[in-house]
């Protein structure tokens, strides 16, 4: 499972966007600019995600090879439209294979603006 630390540290290393969110009780979510998703929470920061986190966030080297393959599944949480396979599935006795994004509903151009 992959810590808070280690995901700050990958992104610090790749120069990736992000901000971190500290709650009531030192909880942190981490906002990333790449998807727009929100990661965590996190108890402390050697504590793993509550939810899941894609495991290439782990270590710098991972994370560019997963960007570099065109992932785009970080983990962590986003607001999305429903139904899913509606919108995202070409085919259903393939979901995986065919699970794709579409650029209207997804162009992936975020910024991210700290105040």
């Amino acid at each position: 499972m992959v810590t808070f630390s280690q995901i700050q540290q990958t992104f610090d290393v790749v120069g990736e966007p992000t901000a971190v969110i500290t709650l009531d009780s030192d909880i942190r979510i981490i906002v990333t600019q790449r998807g727009g998703r929100l990661l965590g929470p996190f108890l402390s920061h050697e504590s793993p995600s509550i939810f899941w986190t894609n495991p290439a966030l782990a270590h710098p080297e991972s994370f560019q090879t997963f960007i570099a393959d065109g992932e785009w599944n970080m983990g962590g949480e986003r607001v999305w439209i429903a139904p899913e396979i509606q919108y995202n599935i070409k085919d259903r006795t393939d979901f995986w294979g065919t699970h794709g994004i579409p650029a209207a509903m997804d162009p992936g151009r975020y910024s991210l603006i700290n105040h």
